[in-house]
């Protein structure tokens, strides 16, 4: 198989939620220096808002903020028909199992502990990103498989049946009896059609 180019096609927009300005600053600028549009928020109901109006690529997000914590934030993203579909990484300070079970059983996909290594961030990133586009791109070569399915099934479906009406023509030459009835299974199968 031939190994494919997976650079992105467009410049990937993660949104970043924390609610310490210092780690927004931290993770917008490493994220920036790799290419990403880094959009940071310091709240789960901004971060929503934004995330409704301009939906993502990614989204790292935080687990202890107050007002709305990240296990509530990615609760109702992953209960929007829009964003259910964009991977959230988590960040914490927190490395209990627990914790990281239950942002897996939220709808994460990922899970990094504070304090952050530069390259693991990016290359995480890096990783869920590719993942994002290529499932997107998979939807879309389905979509475009179905709708060529479709169409060669109605291709067929229309060469058979004139070819029962060539039969039914030729036998009505050849038969009086048989071509009649090869006429009413032709015009049976045309009404079905319809």
């Amino acid at each position: 198989m031939k190994d494919r180019d997976l650079s992105f096609q467009r410049q990937p927009e993660i949104l970043v939620i924390d609610d310490v300005a210092e780690n927004l600053q931290l993770l917008t600028g490493m994220l920036s220096a790799k290419g990403y549009k880094v959009r940071p928020v310091l709240g789960g109901r901004q971060a929503l808002a934004l995330a409704v109006a301009n939906p993502p690529d990614l989204i790292l997000l935080d687990i202890t903020m107050p007002e709305m914590d990240g296990y509530e934030v990615c609760a109702q993203l992953k209960a929007s028909q829009s964003l259910k579909e964009i991977p959230v990484i988590f960040i914490s300070g927190r490395s209990g199992m627990e914790d990281k079970i239950r942002a897996f059983d939220d709808g994460g996909v990922d899970f990094v502990t504070k304090p952050f290594d530069v390259k693991e961030v990016q290359a995480r990133v890096e990783t869920h990103l590719k993942l994002r586009f290529l499932q997107m791109e998979l939807e879309i070569l389905n979509t475009n498989l179905n709708e060529k399915v479709l169409e060669k099934t109605q291709e067929i479906t229309e060469s058979q049946l004139a070819t029962l009406l060539a039969l039914a023509t030729l036998a009505e030459y050849r038969d009086d009896e048989t071509g009649k009835h090869l006429e009413r299974l032709f015009i049976s199968q045309e009404g079905l059609r319809q």
